[in-house]
């Protein structure tokens, strides 16, 4: 048994490194403390097209298909460029729950747009009463009383929260749940 990553993984981590060495320096992260919004369209295109965002969206919905291990890496250097973006609410989070709805023919569009940096979406879940970079998300997928429901942006109120990090934004959201937001229930 192997417990080490491949060398391809350790290559995309390297790419990953460098994409955010040119798009995601020290002073682009100091000027995201001095500015109201966080969410860069370029830094984020420039992770789609790595394929970062698309690691784990399936190959039927435009995705490389592969598992949480091939996110790990990439992830780490996110961390460590201090990447203001909503990566792992979106790639680590989003994805799989997307991925694994019963409604495809909501979920896959979804997760195409996602994968391509065309969208950016984000997770929220009570009892945490806050969402990460909702005012960036064009899609929030929101869990209350053991459902989830994927509500548009323009239909929830943003009241934004400090935080000591200034680069990452929070929010919290008031909505109201509605049976044709509701994409998964109980078990699912």
């Amino acid at each position: 048994m192997r417990f080490a990553f491949e060398e391809e993984q350790l290559r995309f981590r390297d790419s990953v490194r460098g994409v955010l060495e040119r798009v995601c320096p020290p002073s682009a992260v100091r000027t995201v403390w001095e500015t109201e919004r966080a969410h860069d369209a370029a830094r984020w295109s420039a992770l789609a097209e790595l394929g970062m965002l698309s690691l784990l969206v399936p190959e039927h919905a435009g995705g490389l298909g592969l598992d949480e291990t091939s996110l790990v890496l990439p992830l780490e250097e996110t961390g460590r460029a201090a990447l203001p973006e909503p990566v792992v609410e979106a790639a680590a989070v989003a994805v799989p729950l997307l991925a694994g709805l019963e409604d495809r023919a909501f979920a896959d569009p979804w997760l195409g747009r996602l994968a391509a940096g065309e969208t950016v979406v984000t997770v929220g879940c009570e009892p945490n009463p806050w969402v990460a970079h909702a005012d960036a998300a064009d899609l929030l997928l929101l869990a209350r009383d053991g459902e989830v429901h994927a509500v548009p942006r323009p239909n929830v109120a943003l009241t934004r929260v400090p935080h000591l990090d200034g680069a990452l934004r929070l929010f919290q959201v008031a909505w109201t749940p509605e049976p044709r937001t509701r994409v998964a229930a109980g078990p699912q």
